[in-house]
């Protein structure tokens, strides 16, 4: 198990935190810190590095598996850290093992794939979301392989799919994945697509694109780049605009978090200036 307590990215990079040295406050004379809390002085960050002792740069997704590695979606494809040392694992069409009738149909498209968001189901299950579709990695076969075949949610006139931005887990059996202006169902034990939501009769525009997908009591809560919440009726197949009711988080919604105790949705949002 690799020690490491915390782990996310910042600024593109990847750090940890190391809460080994940081001391722990039972009783302290400080007026300013209460009992159970560290002294923020004491908490260390470092750089993690690969194998190449350069900086992992463009980050877009970290997630530690049940083995406890730490996976990494770079701009350079997919790291493995154990705590010691990395392993990149090649591009899917430049691995010797790879199954994917991708490279037959779309290299071009292939050669420039990105990683967006990592998703661990099993010890040999590592889903992929990418500019180019859904992949699966085995790790301990290392293996990749795609869904082209089967997802027919495919840019009109053309063969490439369409990008996954996210993966989000619906009670550990299927994932939502967000695209630019759709959501899909996939079910993890058949390995098979099931549901394909259009939005784009309610995006107000082209170039809107979904970010973040939360479920709660039946109903799709939606987040955009550029449009704003979508809510959409799993039961009534209908989408509603959300009026947020102010602007700054009316167009760009980063993430979103849903309190079921509370019945609350809470919005992460981002906005440039015009």
């Amino acid at each position: 198990m690799i020690r490491l307590k915390v782990l996310f990215f910042l600024f593109n990079c990847v750090f940890f935190v190391n809460l080994a040295n940081a001391k722990h406050v039972t009783n302290s004379p400080s007026n300013d810190v209460q009992d159970g809390v560290l002294y923020p002085q004491k908490i260390m960050f470092n750089h993690l590095l690969d194998e190449q002792q350069r900086h992992i740069k463009y980050t877009y997704s970290v997630i530690e598996d049940e083995r406890g590695l730490i996976w990494i979606a770079n701009q350079r494809g997919l790291s493995r850290y154990d705590g010691v040392r990395f392993i990149h694992y090649g591009m899917p069409n430049h691995h010797k093992k790879q199954k994917s009738d991708l490279i037959k149909t779309d290299k071009e498209a292939a050669q420039s794939l990105i990683i967006t968001d990592l998703y661990s189901y099993s010890p040999n299950k590592l889903y992929l979301a990418t500019n180019v579709g859904l992949f699966l990695f085995n790790p301990l076969k290392e293996e990749f392989v795609n869904f082209y075949l089967q997802d027919t949610n495919r840019y009109q006139n053309k063969s490439a799919l369409k990008p996954i931005r996210r993966l989000i887990e619906r009670n550990n059996q299927q994932l939502w994945l967000a695209r630019k202006d759709s959501v899909s169902l996939f079910d993890l034990k058949t390995e098979k697509f099931i549901e394909h939501i259009q939005l784009k009769s309610v995006l107000p525009g082209d170039n809107i694109s979904v970010m973040n997908v939360q479920e709660h009591q039946g109903q799709l809560w939606i987040g955009t780049f550029g449009g704003g919440v979508i809510r959409y009726d799993l039961s009534l197949k209908k989408s509603f605009q959300v009026d947020l009711g102010f602007i700054g988080l009316q167009r760009n919604i980063r993430n979103l978090l849903i309190d079921s105790n509370d019945n609350l949705t809470w919005f992460n949002g981002f906005d440039y200036p015009s």
